[in-house]
Formats: C-alpha cells, sequence, structure tokens
C-alpha cells in the first residue's frame, strides 16, 4: 500500500459492466487513480485536498492501475489569528463553494425535478404510447428535456419565461423527442 497527497484536479465517471466506475487525477500527477464503483463522494470533488491510499495491480496485459482503498480529505489549517467563523466563503475555484460544483448540485436537483415530473406523467397516463413506441426513448427524451427546462429556472432563479418546445424548435440542449411521440392522442 502507498500514499499519496494532492488536489483532485479531474473526475471521470464511466459505465464499466453496467455500473459506475470513477477514476481521478491529482494536480501535477499523470497518473490514473481507480476509484472503482466507490464514488467517495464528499471527499473526492474537484479542488478538494486529498489523501489516498492505493495498491499497484498489474493487469493481464502488463499495465499498472492504482487502485484507491481509502481516501480522505485533508483541511488546511488556517493560519494563527485567522477567523474561524461560520461565514460564507466567496464563491472560488474548490472547496464547498466552487461553482462548477454548486453547478453539479443544481443539476443533480434538476434531473430529480424531471424525473418526479415524468414518474407523474406515467401515473396519472399524461402521455399516450402508440403501439409502436419505444417508451424508453420517449421517457428519455422527456426527461433530458424536463432537466434542461429546471436546470435553466434555477440559474435564472426562477425568470425564465416558460416556452413550449416544438419539433421544429425544440428547447436547447434538449434531446429531440422520437417521432412517435405523441400527447395529443
Amino acid at each position: 500500500m502507498s500514499k499519496v497527497n494532492g488536489v483532485v484536479s479531474f473526475v471521470h465517471e464511466a459505465e464499466f459492466q453496467g455500473k459506475p466506475s470513477y477514476s481521478i487525477k491529482l494536480n501535477g500527477d499523470e497518473n490514473w487513480y481507480r476509484l472503482g464503483a466507490n464514488r467517495f463522494a464528499g471527499v473526492i470533488e474537484k479542488g478538494a485536498q486529498v489523501e489516498l491510499t492505493y495498491d499497484e495491480k498489474t493487469s493481464k496485459t502488463g499495465s499498472v492501475r492504482l487502485a484507491v482503498t481509502a481516501a480522505k480529505r485533508i483541511e488546511s489549517e488556517a493560519p494563527k489569528g485567522a477567523s474561524t467563523s461560520a461565514a460564507p466563503a466567496a464563491r472560488s475555484a474548490g472547496g464547498y463553494n466552487d461553482p462548477a460544483r454548486q453547478d453539479a448540485i443544481s443539476y443533480q436537483s434538476a434531473r430529480n425535478a424531471a424525473l418526479d415530473a415524468v414518474k407523474l406523467l406515467v401515473v396519472v397516463d399524461g402521455i399516450k404510447f402508440t403501439a409502436k413506441s419505444d417508451k424508453k426513448a420517449i421517457l428519455d427524451a422527456l426527461v433530458d428535456e424536463y432537466t434542461v427546462l429546471y436546470f435553466r429556472d434555477v440559474e435564472s432563479k426562477g425568470a425564465v419565461a416558460r416556452v413550449a418546445a416544438t419539433e421544429e424548435e425544440p428547447l436547447p440542449g434538449a434531446a429531440k423527442q422520437p417521432a412517435e411521440y405523441s400527447d395529443d392522442e
């Protein structure tokens, strides 16, 4: 087992055998550290100072993988005489107030709201499917469209003008709905 300290510069998420798999890079370090399915949420965040414990594993092809077995966040010590009040920090890169982190939280919230809205539409038969409908594709498109709407709503603090999407002019960033989709049958 080895240990390394550093600032997380990149978090990569991929799907491996149907499950999420995570890897990270640290500033100034060319190595990829593999987390596997363990995201270490709240610890492994872009800009966070961390200490990783890892094992070096050699694959059948001879490549070396650095598999993280433990991770902890390292809090920087405040200089002597510095205030330790709980006043909110200014939005800056890194840490809990990082704009990218706040955007990720807003996106997750918008995605959850979109999933709930589509679930409600399905429960109350608000979506009509034809016999040939690809239900999954239709539901995925709706979740994407609602996610964009709700995310924009959060970004503008509720000042988004509600505009109905049409097939000719979908909402920017929204996936185009499949032709089988029909909500007026």
